[in-house]
């Protein structure tokens, strides 16, 4: 999965390793800790907040509802934030930006996912299957 993120300089493709992906949903999916259980809830979560952006009814309700959720995901999951760090500090792989679609709606839907990722990390951090959220990530451009 792909996410296109704004920090300084333009916009930035980060992909993600979809084999680690795969894990850290199984680990979320099979576990029955605590930790997990909440993990998988708040990705359905954020899944289904996309989706009904995606689906333009209501929009604004949907807006607020995704800005609500990215606040408490943020203060849930410090892997979120890691994330962001990590991406303003990797340079690009090429020399021209990535130029997303300029809307309240596409950004919103680009952060989500970006915490839908961090999430993933932290889970793969707690089970020791990646040491570093680096390792999660395949590329920047």
């Amino acid at each position: 999965m792909v996410c296109i993120l704004k920090p300084e300089g333009g916009d930035k493709l980060m992909y993600f390793d979809k084999n680690l992906e795969n894990i850290g949903l199984k680990i979320v999916k099979e576990n029955g800790n605590w930790d997990d259980i909440k993990a998988e809830k708040d990705l359905q979560e954020i899944i289904r907040v996309i989706n009904e952006i995606k689906s333009n009814i209501n929009i604004s309700l949907y807006i607020k509802e995704s800005i609500d959720l990215k606040e408490r995901l943020r203060r849930e999951y410090p892997e979120i934030q890691q994330m962001y760090e990590i991406i303003s500090n990797i340079p690009f792989n090429s020399t021209g930006n990535i130029q997303m679609k300029n809307s309240i709606e596409n950004q919103i839907m680009e952060e989500l996912k970006m915490d839908y990722f961090g999430i993933l990390a932290g889970v793969l951090k707690k089970h020791s299957v990646i040491k570093n959220i680096e390792s999660f990530i395949t590329s920047v451009w």
